[in-house]
């Protein structure tokens, strides 16, 4: 009896040992991998700022390209605005009929942008001229310089 009962302490004894060691192993297990979830939370937090900051600097980038392109833009359109109001008030001046595509200014562009303004001002040129003239500084055959110098 005394042999059964030392075998069932041992075997009780064991098996409390498994049990702890067991839960124990669990438990350690389970912090390991709360700090995991932990450090991954924050992995992901930071690498999440990072992408948000790298979209922030992209799209300001871009920003900053799309204010470029529509200075460039401005002053593309200005220059040839300022083309076109001179050239279109010559060609009215000298009697020529309205034609901003026929000029050298026009086909040797080197933007949309230029010709778009080249257009308009010489539209805006041209007219004012022709109605200047029309105002009492014209003859009847609308020839200024003719009246300047003299000449029909």
């Amino acid at each position: 009896m005394k042999n059964n009962l030392s075998t069932r302490i041992s075997g009780a004894t064991l098996t409390l040992a498994l049990i702890f060691g067991i839960s124990a192993a669990s438990g350690t297990t389970a912090e390991a991998q709360s700090r995991n979830d932990g450090r991954n939370a924050q992995n992901q937090g930071r690498d999440r700022d990072r992408n948000e900051s790298h979209e922030q600097n992209r799209d300001w980038n871009r920003g900053r390209k799309n204010d470029r392109r529509h200075d460039a833009k401005q002053i593309a359109l200005n220059q040839g605005y300022q083309t076109g109001l001179n050239t279109g008030a010559s060609d009215a001046q000298r009697g020529k009929k309205h034609n901003p595509q026929r000029s050298h200014f026009f086909k040797d562009a080197s933007s949309q942008a230029f010709r778009q303004g080249f257009v308009r001002g010489y539209n805006e040129g041209y007219r004012q001229y022709r109605n200047n003239g029309r105002n009492g500084s014209r003859d009847n055959n609308g020839n200024i310089l003719g009246n300047i110098f003299g000449r029909p």
